[in-house]
């Protein structure tokens, strides 16, 4: 029997591309206005509705270097079995099969994994750190 291979949804960010595991992902959507949410850090953008329910949108280019905040692009929603969250990114790209997931030799710790693709290599977020930092941020906040 062959290996599973993960999918690998890519997106950019700053010009880079970047990759995330399509299994986290609901869907890509157009951003829509949002409401602000009082005293929460700058790369909380609001609340943006999606289909009918609230959910909080976090640029993500802010947050990984708050001098360089996304202007315009896609957000990517999160599956509800992962966190009620959007992610604003620069743009979604291609859905692809990685051939293997291997350790990161940089020094984003966002970004832990590199999956292998046909063409090339991403890293890869990880979206459960992601959401323990937040959550950390959050409450010293």
């Amino acid at each position: 029997m062959p290996p599973t291979l993960n999918r690998i949804l890519s997106f950019y960010l700053h010009g880079d591309r970047y990759g995330i595991d399509l299994a986290q992902v609901a869907e890509v959507v157009d951003r829509s206005p949002v409401q602000p949410i009082p005293r929460t850090p700058s790369y909380f953008l609001g609340m943006m509705h999606i289909h009918g329910a609230p959910v909080p949108l976090l640029d993500l280019g802010a947050y990984l270097d708050p001098s360089r905040p996304t202007t315009a692009g896609q957000v990517l929603t999160l599956a509800p079995a992962v966190a009620s969250l959007a992610l604003l990114v620069e743009g979604a790209g291609r859905i692809e099969p990685a051939t293997e997931l291997i350790p990161s030799l940089d020094e984003i710790e966002l970004f832990p994994r590199v999956a292998r693709l046909a063409e090339e290599d991403l890293r890869l977020l990880d979206v459960e750190r992601l959401l323990e930092w937040l959550t950390t941020a959050l409450a010293g906040s």
